[in-house]
């Protein structure tokens, strides 16, 4: 948000506008000294997060962690969307009133850019994080992968969802490997049309209560964002968007300070998306508009493979 050029894309007054663009951009609520994740999700409490409805989106597309090991391979250990799951869970929970977490997976061989799939045939949500986990892994171990990575049907289904509860906030947490597909005879510097719909897709969602947080795992050193950020404009309504690299915090840190760093970094414009949506549901502007409707795909969970399910992948 860049001084008094920022416009509300959905009929706000500038006076909300004007407030919005004011508020902090140096996330002063982050503090050093923060021990363990419950005083980061009281600090985010006290920050005015006091409740939220949780959204997942899994990316089943097939980049590889090793030669032999896809991401979403299911051990004895957990994998780090796994991992991602559980860290953001413990912070997460303290603001999900009922516990119930809408999660959807994409990119899969059955879906591939067209639809979402459910966690479950009767598109019932999950009833906490250790379900989301449970369940995300009785999935993992039948799924077909893919090639082709976009997120705008997962975005999509999430601003459905937040257009139907306009006067609540909605936190969208999506986790995948790679950047979205880019063809290769796309122009340097111009955006391909998978990354022009995505950023499009952001956009549009800015105009309902819903927070977005991208997490990469897999590869270190790479912002599979390189070149949307920028081109996402962060006030079209507020700036709804986040991203961070899960590797690339992980790695560096001491194990005892990773989890704590991870979700300081994933959700540290959450105060502020928090203050720009109360103004803007204050003002109406989100009651505005029109909910909209998504198909959901009518092959989840998806169908299993025949073999030994995800382990030569």
């Amino acid at each position: 948000m860049r001084g008094n050029n920022c416009k509300l894309g959905c009929g706000g007054s500038s006076a909300v506008s004007d407030s919005i663009c004011k508020l902090d951009k140096k996330f002063s609520w982050i503090k050093k000294d923060y021990k363990t994740l419950d005083e980061v999700s009281e600090a985010l409490r006290a920050k005015g997060l006091k409740s939220g409805n949780p959204i997942l989106g899994f990316c089943f597309t097939q980049s590889k962690w090793t030669t032999e090991k896809s991401l979403h391979y299911i051990g004895n250990d957990p994998n780090d969307y796994e991992k991602v799951v559980s860290i953001i869970g413990k912070t997460l929970a303290a603001i999900c009133g009922d516990n119930y977490i809408h999660c959807f997976g994409f990119g899969d061989a059955n879906t591939l850019d067209t639809h979402v799939f459910s966690f479950y045939e009767d598109k019932k949500p999950c009833h906490g994080f250790e379900e989301v986990v449970e369940r995300y892994r009785q999935i993992a171990c039948q799924m077909r992968l893919a090639d082709f990575k976009s997120f705008v049907r997962i975005v999509e289904m999430a601003t459905s969802i937040a257009s139907k509860k306009c006067d609540q906030h909605h936190i969208l947490v999506m986790i995948a490997d790679g950047p979205v597909t880019r063809s290769s005879d796309t122009e340097h510097r111009k955006l391909s049309d998978e990354e022009q719909e995505t950023v499009t897709a952001i956009s549009n969602a800015s105009k309902y209560p819903l927070s977005i947080i991208l997490v990469r795992v897999g590869e270190k050193n790479a912002n599979m964002m390189k070149g949307l950020e920028s081109k996402i404009p962060h006030c079209t309504t507020f700036d709804n968007f986040q991203y961070v690299n899960y590797t690339d915090i992980m790695s560096p840190v001491p194990e005892c300070r990773r989890e704590i760093e991870f979700t300081l970094e994933a959700t540290k414009k959450l105060p502020n998306q928090v203050i720009a949506i109360e103004k803007l549901i204050a003002s109406t502007s989100f009651t505005n508009n029109k909910e909209i409707e998504m198909d959901w795909d009518s092959t989840a969970p998806p169908i299993p493979v025949s073999g030994t399910p995800n382990q030569s992948l």
